[in-house]
Formats: structure tokens, sequence, C-alpha cells
């Protein structure tokens, strides 16, 4: 492994635990500040993959998710961040289909954080966003936030299930 895939593995460790903590609690704000912060550490690993479609993409997911996190996202926010994260990643696009698996990830992300207000949409919105984005680390060799994103999707799953055990219960 080259010194920037290293380095770039390392920040995209940072990212992948807070990814995790997003996973695990119940707690829909401090979900999306978790998310928020995974973002911000991907923008920077961002730089030694050379992988500009992500970095923008995150870029936007720190300021989407802050919204979020503050109950200030918005139908006019959603169109305008999906139409500028597509329209920019689809300009920056060096990446081929690579690329693409990326706007597709970050438009439904988009959508999933306007549209999904429980825990439980959310937390099936992010597993099904992990496993787009575990595929498209792998490809780019980021390992570490691939491998970290298949985990941290099985214990968003079993997170889920034990909250559902939990609703069931106490109906």
């Amino acid at each position: 492994m080259t010194k920037m895939l290293l380095i770039g593995n390392l920040i995209s460790c940072v990212s992948s635990i807070f990814l995790m903590l997003s996973t695990l609690t119940n707690d829909r704000r401090k979900a999306y500040l978790f998310q928020m912060l995974e973002s911000l550490f991907l923008v920077i690993s961002s730089l030694f993959f050379a992988a500009p479609v992500r970095l923008i993409s995150q870029a936007f997911g720190v300021a989407r998710n802050y919204l979020v996190m503050i109950d200030k996202y918005t139908v006019p926010l959603m169109v305008a961040f999906t139409l500028l994260c597509t329209g920019m990643g689809v300009a920056l696009n060096t990446e081929g289909w690579l690329g693409v698996i990326v706007i597709v990830a970050t438009i439904q992300l988009s959508l999933c954080n306007y549209y999904c207000k429980t825990v439980k949409s959310t937390k099936i919105g992010f597993a099904v966003n992990l496993l787009m984005w575990s595929v498209y680390s792998f490809l780019i060799s980021d390992v570490a936030y691939g491998i970290a994103n298949g985990a941290i999707c099985l214990m968003g799953l079993a997170s889920l299930a034990r909250l559902e055990r939990r609703q069931k219960q106490t109906a």
C-alpha cells in the first residue's frame, strides 16, 4: 500500500468510528452529529484517495447532516443539495462508473435524510447507504472504510432488531 493509501485508510478509520456511533445510537440528533463528523473525516481522506466525487459528496454531507440534526433540512434544501451534489459530481467525475456509485449513494442518502423521520426508517436508510459505500470503498482501495461499512451495517441491523423487540415488548 502506498503512503497516500495508508494515510487515507487511517483517516477513514477515524471516520468509521463516527459512523459506527451513528448506527448504534437511538437518538436521531446524535446519529446525525456522528454522521456529520464521519463526513468531515471522509472529506479529508478523499484527498489521499484522489476521489473528487467522494470529496464533493461528503462536503455536502457535512452541511446536510448538520441541517438534519437541527431540524432545518427542508424540501427546497433537499432538492438543492441533491441537484448541486449530482451536478458537481458529474462535472468532476474522473472515476467513471465508480463516481456514479457515489452520486447514487448521495442521492439516496439526501432523500432518506428528508423522508426518514423515525429511528427505524433512518437505520434502514443508513444500511442501504452503507452497502453502496462499502462497494465503492473497496474499489478505490479504502479497505478500512469498506470493511467498517460492512461491519457497521450488520451492527446497525442488529441494533434495529433490538429496537423492534423493545417496541413489541412495550406495545
